[in-house]
């Protein structure tokens, strides 16, 4: 066996270079960033058997398939490797930052928050703060300024358009038509509530409740062709409930083109779910996000990660069980998500 010291300016390019060059049988060693300015990149240290390389032998299916496992075992250990090593070297490089801004960096990675984008967001900080680098009251003015820079919010006041609540069963959609109605209700807004459930019949005597206590009107319906003849003759600003299936969901914002939808999600579901279930809706104009149940996460970095990396406007936040535990979200409320304890946790999760 012969050791070989070898650089490339990335490590995906070395390992095709190695597999291409010196066959199967390579064992990668190791792999370390170069931090030499005069040679940026990565250097990647080999072990190959010459004579297998100079001369080739025929391989049966057996020796494939023992050599295919062994490389997906060294991807695997590479991916580890390659991970650790962009951990370590974001540390490295946090370090260069004043002493305010390390302190964001771990005060966001500890409320849950992406190392790589909590890196982003504070060099960012750090070009903008210049000279205020040192004040943590100047750096969190700074980080708010960017946070409300990179997220949109949409309102759905000022207009009178049918409002479709949209998303997965279990999202929160009932209790939060009822906060977005008792909202808009406690600000005058004369508004009704139009519930499309055709399977879970209960909701009627949930909705009744409600508008026997807040005085908020509502239609209950198990038809979606129902919904443009109920939205015609009603004139108030409508919330619609839409059942938790998704087929019938697709059918309700056929039927009523002209309303604005809201998509809602619970805290923690993965951005690649919130992707997944907004894509069935595309050409349907979405208003915009709800992210819902913010009392039951531990921490909330993960929710303004969502909203950074979604190219999708964010309409409201609810963050309890009363009805009053509806946010719209600003500044000061992306930095509570990121930089701070979760305020709206329940005391008996604190427990």
């Amino acid at each position: 066996m012969k050791v070989k010291r070898l650089f490339f300016e990335s490590v995906k390019e070395g390992i095709k270079r190695i597999k291409s060059e010196f066959g199967p049988d390579a064992i990668i060693i190791d792999i370390k960033e170069n931090m030499d300015a005069a040679r940026k990149g990565y250097e990647i240290l080999i072990a190959i058997d010459e004579e297998c390389v100079a001369a080739p032998q025929e391989v049966h299916g057996g020796d494939v398939m023992k050599r295919m496992d062994e490389i997906t075992t060294s991807i695997r250990s590479l991916n580890d490797r390659l991970a650790s090593m962009e951990t370590d070297t974001l540390k490295y490089r946090a370090e260069a930052f004043p002493a305010t801004l390390r302190e964001f960096y771990d005060r966001m990675v500890r409320n849950g928050f992406d190392q790589r984008l909590a890196f982003s967001l504070v060099s960012e900080v750090y070009g903008e703060s210049g000279k205020f680098a040192e004040d943590s009251g100047k750096v969190g003015y700074f980080l708010k300024r960017v946070l409300a820079k990179k997220i949109r919010v949409n309102s759905i006041d000022g207009s009178n358009e049918p409002v479709l609540m949209l998303g997965p069963s279990g999202a929160g959609k009932t209790e939060t038509t009822k906060k977005l109605a008792k909202r808009l209700h406690d600000a005058k807004v004369p508004v009704a509530i139009i519930a499309y459930e055709p399977r879970k019949r209960e909701r009627y005597n949930e909705f009744m409740i409600f508008s026997d206590h807040t005085g908020i009107p509502f239609y209950f319906t198990v038809n979606e062709e129902d919904l443009p003849f109920i939205v015609e003759r009603e004139p108030r600003k409508k919330i619609v409930d839409v059942t938790g299936d998704e087929h019938l969901q697709r059918k309700a914002v056929e039927r009523l083109k002209g309303s604005k939808k809201l998509v809602l999600f619970p805290s923690w579901t993965r951005s690649e779910k919130v992707k997944d279930y907004c894509s069935q809706f595309n050409g349907a104009d979405l208003a915009g996000l709800i992210f819902t149940k913010l009392d039951e996460e531990r921490s909330l970095g993960h929710v303004l990660a969502q909203l950074l990396h979604l190219d999708k406007p964010v309409c409201f936040l609810t963050t309890g069980t009363g009805v009053q535990d509806i946010v719209v979200p600003d500044q000061e409320t992306f930095y509570t998500l990121v930089a701070e304890e979760n305020v709206w946790r329940r005391e008996e999760k604190r427990a």
